[in-house]
């Protein structure tokens, strides 16, 4: 993967880590990127994936210690 979509993808990660809606991340995302919906929608998707990796590792993690 290209470090400038790693970037991009980095950025998405960061805001559903503090819970942002598809819209709001969109807009931004837009913004300083000046990607296209298609490209955003592309990179939500691993941003996704990634996410859903780190919360289970989390969730994991958290009952163990329980």
């Amino acid at each position: 993967m290209k470090a400038d979509q790693e970037k991009q993808i980095n950025f998405i990660l960061a805001e559903l880590r503090i819970g942002e809606e598809r819209a709001n991340i969109l807009q931004k995302f837009t913004k300083t990127y000046k990607g296209s919906v298609k490209t955003f929608d592309n990179r939500l998707k691993i941003a996704k994936e990634r996410f859903y990796v780190e919360s289970e590792s989390i969730r994991k993690a958290n009952e163990n210690i329980l």
